[in-house]
């Protein structure tokens, strides 16, 4: 019982840190995009700005914990 106890505990740190990441890095990707989204428009639509480096990062890093996240909590 108190390694089921312990193991919970582990998992339960476990997820919290992953939310807490995930937390972070989409408020810098919300940032990022609010940045980008605010400049004023071109005179074509052809020419928005397109994702930087940083906000492609960002989701490339995000996306990956989403899915394992998700599953985790359901259980």
């Amino acid at each position: 019982m108190k390694q089921f106890a312990e193991d919970q505990e582990k998992r339960e740190t476990q997820i919290n840190s992953q939310l807490e990441e995930n937390a972070t890095l989409l408020e810098q990707l919300s940032r990022e995009q609010h940045e980008r989204l605010s400049r004023p428009l071109p005179a074509s639509l052809n020419n928005l700005a397109v994702p930087s480096q940083q906000e492609l990062q960002l989701v490339l890093h995000i996306a990956p914990e989403v899915g394992p996240l998700h599953e985790m909590l359901i259980f």
